[in-house]
C-alpha cells in the first residue's frame, strides 16, 4: 500500500538569540580525580545524558545561587533516569576547598579535582558553566551560569528521543516527534515514523503557502526515519511543520533563531 504523505513547515513570525560554539561538536574525552577518592572518564558515561558544571570552589556565585540550584532544579530533576550529573572544579582547588564548596552547596553529585586543563580542552569561557552532552557523546547545550529551564528542555529532549528511538522498528502507527535541537540554529532534525512504506514529501512554505524549499520526495520505507532542515537561508523565524496522509494529521512548532 502507497500512502502519500505531506510533511509542511509553516513561517509564523521572527525572534531572535544565539548558540554556543561548539553545540553539535563531539564532546572531548577526558579522566578526572574525584573528591573522595577515584576517578571517573567521559566514556563511563556513553548511553547517558551527562550535565558538566564547571565551578570555581570558592567563587561567589557558584556557591549561591547556581551551585545549589544544579543539584535541586536539575540533577535532582533526573534522578533514576539515564542522566549523570558531573561538577568541574577548574579553579584547582584542594580537597578540602572542594569539600567546603559541596557543604555550601548541598550538591550530591561527583565533584571532580583539578580540572582546568578540562575547562581548555571544552574551550569554557568562565567558571560557572554548563554543558549537556547526548548519549551518543555530542555537545548539545553550552550556557554560562545555570538555567535550569534551558538545562531542562535539552535534557528531556534528549532523554525523549532516546525513548522513541527504543521503540520497534516498524511502528504500528505514523507519528511525527518533535525536531531536535529546538531552537536550532541553523539546522535542526525532524524525525518520523511509518507503519508501511509511503510516499514522503517535506516541502518548507510560507505563511501564505508559498514553497520555499523542498527537503524530501520519494517513497520511503516502513520504520523510524530521521531527515535534516536546513534554515541557513531564512531568517530567524517559529516554524510550524506537519506530517500528513489520508487520516493522519499532526502539526508540531519549532523555532529557528540566530
Amino acid at each position: 500500500m502507497i500512502t502519500r504523505i505531506v510533511l509542511t513547515v509553516l513561517l509564523l513570525s521572527s525572534v531572535s538569540g544565539a548558540f554556543g560554539q561548539q553545540v553539535g561538536q563531539n564532546a572531548p574525552g577526558f579522566t578526572v580525580d574525584l573528591l573522595g577518592g577515584g576517578t571517573t572518564s567521559l566514556s563511563g558515561y556513553t548511553g547517558k545524558v551527562v550535565y558538566l558544571f564547571f565551578f570555581g570552589w570558592n567563587c561567589s556565585h557558584c556557591v549561591s545561587p547556581n551551585g545549589p540550584l544544579s543539584q535541586t532544579q536539575v540533577a535532582a530533576t533526573h534522578a533514576g533516569k539515564p542522566f549523570q550529573a558531573l561538577g568541574l572544579d577548574v579553579w584547582n582547588g584542594s580537597s578540602t576547598g572542594v569539600q567546603t564548596f559541596k557543604s555550601q552547596t548541598g550538591i550530591q553529585y561527583p565533584l571532580g579535582l583539578m580540572a582546568s586543563t578540562i575547562q581548555t580542552l571544552y574551550q569554557v569561557p568562565q567558571q560557572d558553566y554548563s554543558v549537556v552532552i547526548d548519549q551518543t557523546g555530542i555537545i548539545r547545550y553550552r550556557g554560562a551560569f545555570v538555567n535550569p529551564l534551558e538545562i531542562n528542555a535539552v535534557v528531556n529532549q534528549l532523554l525523549m528521543t532516546a525513548d522513541v528511538n527504543a521503540e520497534a522498528a516498524t511502528p504500528i502507527t505514523f507519528a511525527l516527534q518533535q525536531n531536535y535541537p529546538n531552537p536550532f540554529n541553523p539546522t535542526t532534525t525532524i524525525t518520523y515514523s511509518l507503519p508501511h512504506t509511503a510516499r514522503v514529501t517535506l516541502t518548507v512554505h510560507d505563511i501564505l503557502g508559498q514553497e520555499l524549499a523542498k527537503v524530501v520526495d520519494e517513497t520511503v520505507e516502513p520504520g523510524v526515519h530521521t531527515v535534516s532542515f536546513d534554515g541557513a537561508r531564512l531568517a530567524s523565524c517559529v516554524y510550524f511543520y506537519r506530517l500528513q496522509s489520508d487520516a493522519f494529521v499532526q502539526t508540531k512548532v519549532m523555532t529557528l533563531v540566530r
